[in-house]
């Protein structure tokens, strides 16, 4: 039988399934990475394909361009196969030092280039390209380094731009995959319509959905960073600071609500860590916090106030509930089960300081008052409580 031990006091709020993916992914190295983003590649080209062939067997339409269409098919077949060739070679060298040094660079280059082709072949100056231009970057630097994206981006921006201008002064044709009417005939209006869609939405999804993981992934770490700064990172109790805050907002308005603060010392906590080890002395300080929390109600707040000290803040307690619940935890600490390296039993005892808030009360002298209190318990022999006198007047009802 294991010594000692002590359930979770505390558990961390778990990540959601599309979180967890996304941490998971941050997680990977380079080259797992880049084949996400071929696979990703992979579905892009894949539905252009099946554009091309849908218009090319269908009946015919005056806005596209045929001929170059079928010069295209088997173009972007050899692209499709070219694709899932190199993400079986990256994923068979998958560990290799080296491959994790150049795969992001072929995959983020690969990738910016077939977007620009893609781009060229629907119109430059589309909603498609511009999407792409303005979204594809933010992916990039979710998963790779800065330096490559940047790098990247340059150079589609400076190849948009020079493909463009020899658009204008008719080098080369502009969307070739379309005919001249579909740019100028407003009854192709509706064909542009769904053209623009069909070749947005992936990116689109694409796009919005990692920026929605990662706002989501991030949120979480934000409030998990938050908590750990209010948190004591050995028994999962509030910190000083959170318990203080904690106990400044409950302190009662011209006394209209009943509140009572307890603070306890571990008896002879020096001589336990001295005698036994800072180990013994760490289970000590779970155990009596777990017993803390047995023994106290789910609205009561607990928290680590210095070495071995713990204040508890009792909302809704008047003098002689808050003494009881100190004696029952008094009780239930010696009854904590410590043993050390040998197997013999530590013996552990507590003193506690009690103080009901009165209404023209302050944090300092709520704390000042259960800290005398304990001062008291200690000097009259320890292992005893204290408590300051209930107020005078009788409180006033929640």
């Amino acid at each position: 039988m294991q010594k000692n031990s002590v359930s979770p006091v505390q558990t961390q709020p778990s990540v959601g399934g599309v979180s967890n993916f996304l941490k998971t992914v941050l997680e990977w190295n380079q080259t797992r990475k880049s084949i996400m983003v071929l696979g990703l590649l992979l579905t892009i080209y894949f539905l252009y394909f099946l554009f091309f062939n849908y218009y090319l067997l269908t009946a015919p339409t005056p806005y596209f361009n045929y001929p170059l269409v079928g010069e295209l098919r088997p173009i972007l077949g050899g692209l499709l196969v070219w694709i899932l060739l190199l993400m079986s070679c990256f994923y068979g060298l998958r560990d290799h030092p080296w491959v994790n040094r150049v795969s992001p660079v072929i995959t983020v280059t690969f990738y910016a280039l077939s977007l620009i082709f893609l781009g060229y072949l629907v119109g430059m100056l589309t909603f498609p390209v511009g999407l792409v231009v303005a979204g594809a970057p933010l992916f990039g630097f979710i998963l790779f380094w800065r330096w490559l994206v940047v790098a990247n981006l340059a150079m589609a921006l400076c190849m948009i731009m020079g493909l463009s201008w020899l658009s204008v002064i008719n080098v080369i044709p502009y969307g070739p995959i379309f005919t001249d009417a579909y740019w100028s005939d407003p009854a192709a209006r509706a064909m542009q319509l769904k053209c623009n869609l069909f070749f947005s939405v992936p990116h689109l999804i694409m796009i919005i959905g990692m920026c929605d993981m990662m706002l989501d992934l991030w949120r979480k770490r934000e409030r998990k960073i938050r908590q750990l700064s209010r948190t004591d990172e050995l028994t999962g109790l509030l910190n000083r600071r959170a318990i203080n805050e904690g106990l400044q907002r409950l302190i009662p308005p011209q006394g209209k609500r009943r509140l009572s603060v307890l603070l306890m010392d571990l008896d002879f906590f020096k001589k336990i860590n001295d005698t036994h080890g800072h180990l013994i002395g760490d289970d000590a300080l779970r155990l009596t916090s777990a017993c803390l929390q047995s023994q106290l109600r789910e609205q009561d707040m607990i928290g680590r106030y210095g070495g071995e000290e713990f204040l508890v803040v009792l909302p809704r307690t008047l003098h002689e509930d808050a003494v009881q619940a100190a004696e029952r935890c008094r009780k239930a600490i010696c009854e904590i089960v410590l043993q050390n390296d040998q197997g013999e039993r530590v013996p552990l005892t507590a003193s506690f300081g009690v103080h009901q808030v009165r209404a023209d009360d302050s944090l300092e002298s709520i704390l000042h008052q259960v800290d005398r209190c304990l001062y008291e318990a200690k000097a009259a022999g320890r292992n005893c409580v204290r408590a300051t006198e209930p107020p005078g007047t009788p409180a006033a009802v929640d």
